[in-house]
């Protein structure tokens, strides 16, 4: 599993360079500039600058250079945020992310995981209450459920802040992971069930159960590992997703995430900034996918890695 893991990693390289390459040509097609403003800046003054960032040379100079730095670990400074690093801002911001996305992710599979294999178990009135959560959750769209629990919870019964960080308290997060886990919660809910669904029609469990062993040892010892396949496979890129930051909660809380500097990045042509978020997505998508793999493996012995 090792040799494996490291010939994924190897591969990636490729994939990751291919994304580098893409996202360098698109930022320097797409019209303006990161220096471009309604005041019109001294000719000598915007040369100086272009020249400190190197954009006065050719653009195979200019993504020579970008390699070179990130190489070095370097993701080039910011043209917007001026005398910050891309590092340095993506430091400060991947702490919020981490949290609010990996709470909500954490809650989602307590929830969901639990009641989707109840469902697919007993049916009946458990599954369609699973049923009317999964539906609930994926048709409410996260812009109309933060607002409604802000409305709720802290402008009604003023029980917690309407937003902001508060450095990371515990009072601060929870509107934010509640706002985030919901659509996760729906997703997991209904994949889990589907999951055991199909599980429980497997030769194996009807062995078990012709055996006479109890729902638990059924559930516990047999169907839950591989019911889960589907769902670790749904997780990869969910968790990416989450880490990376939703715009929107950002947005109703008052959140300075990645999100918030990718969008800034974008409509402010700060090239650097842009770049660096999509390295780090894009690498945290293959080291996704990689775990993925690997726990698909562990929790299902059919799967076998090559």
């Amino acid at each position: 599993m090792g040799r494996y893991a490291l010939s994924r990693l190897v591969a990636a390289v490729p994939t990751l360079l291919a994304i580098i390459t893409l996202a360098f040509a698109m930022l320097r097609i797409a019209p303006g500039g990161p220096f471009d403003s309604e005041r019109a800046m001294p000719a000598d003054v915007r040369a100086a600058l272009e020249s400190h960032y190197h954009l006065d040379e050719s653009l195979p100079a200019q993504y020579l250079h970008y390699l070179g730095q990130l190489a070095r670990g370097d993701l080039g400074p910011s043209y917007y945020y001026r005398d910050r690093g891309v590092n340095e801002l993506i430091a400060e911001a991947l702490p919020v992310d981490l949290a609010i996305g990996g709470l909500a992710l954490l809650l989602a599979c307590l929830v969901g995981i639990p009641l989707g294999a109840l469902a697919a178990w007993r049916g009946g009135w458990v599954d369609r209450v699973a049923g009317f959560v999964s539906l609930a959750g994926i048709s409410m769209p996260v812009y109309v459920v933060a607002p409604l629990i802000i409305l709720l919870f802290a402008v009604s019964l003023q029980w917690l802040p309407a937003g902001g960080w508060g450095g990371g308290a515990p009072r601060y997060l929870v509107l934010p992971v509640m706002a985030m886990a919901l659509p996760y919660i729906a997703y997991v809910t209904r994949i889990t069930r589907a999951g055991f669904l199909d599980t429980l029609q497997q030769p194996y469990i009807r062995a078990a159960r012709a055996r006479g062993l109890s729902p638990g040892a059924i559930v516990f010892g047999h169907a839950l590992r591989p019911s889960l396949v589907p769902l670790v496979a749904f997780l990869g890129p969910a968790v990416v997703g989450a880490i990376t930051g939703s715009i929107v909660i950002e947005s109703t809380f008052g959140l300075d995430g990645i999100g918030q500097f990718f969008v800034r990045g974008a409509f402010n042509r700060d090239y650097s900034l842009v770049m660096g978020v999509t390295v780090l997505y894009g690498a945290l998508i293959v080291l996704a996918n990689l775990a993925v793999d690997l726990l698909q493996a562990l929790l299902d012995p059919r799967v076998r890695l090559r």
